[in-house]
């Protein structure tokens, strides 16, 4: 699923209303056949590759790819880039979150320790997490 207030349709206005699409998952071999380069690490696509379908435009970039799985939503892409003028027979390329999970933590300043405490008299061993934001 992903979602933008990028244009509708390429050369087109922008969008008035938050726009919502499911796009499924492509693989990174069908996606390299239609950019020729594509960082399997780096990146990852989505949309059916096919007229008529859906998919990001000018506007989008930087908007979500979520999907969920077990009644939870996960971040998985950025809108990084697609086609001229946005044809549906092309997929929209995300940016891989999981590939810069690290940079991103660093960045915003979210980091965690954790240590292991053990208490002999109860025979118990706690593992403690702290976050600082």
């Amino acid at each position: 699923m992903t979602s933008g207030w990028g244009r509708t349709s390429g050369g087109g206005p922008a969008a008035n209303i938050l726009q919502q699409a499911q796009l499924p998952l492509v693989s990174h071999n069908k996606c390299k056949e239609k950019y020729g380069v594509v960082d399997r690490s780096a990146h990852l696509c989505a949309g059916a590759g096919h007229e008529a379908a859906s998919g990001g435009c000018n506007g989008d970039s930087g908007g979500p790819l979520v999907c969920e799985m077990a009644g939870k939503w996960y971040l998985h892409g950025a809108v990084s880039f697609g086609r001229e003028n946005c044809p549906t027979t092309h997929y929209t390329v995300f940016t891989r979150i999981t590939s810069y999970r690290s940079w991103i933590l660093e960045k915003i300043g979210l980091y965690f320790e954790y240590w292991i405490a053990a208490n002999y008299e109860t025979n118990s061993l706690y593992v403690c997490v702290r976050f600082n934001v």
